[in-house]
């Protein structure tokens, strides 16, 4: 399913990795990852609030996946 994003909130930076917070059409925060500025994927995050998107979007600027 696509999901309109509709409000954009926040963006962060870390060397060659950025990650934007949006609200999408239904109120549900999204954050969008990008690596070398090219779009890696869009993670939904239902049922969290904006500091959970935010705490996302700063993870991975500053380490990328973290694969636990």
């Amino acid at each position: 399913m696509i999901k309109m994003l509709d409000i954009f909130l926040h963006e962060y930076k870390h060397e060659n990795r950025s990650a934007e917070v949006w609200l999408d059409e239904n109120g549900v925060f999204v954050t969008r990852h990008f690596s070398d500025k090219m779009w890696v994927k869009d993670v939904v995050h239902y049922g969290h609030n904006e500091l959970w998107a935010e705490n996302a979007a700063e993870n991975w600027a500053l380490m990328g996946d973290i694969p636990w």
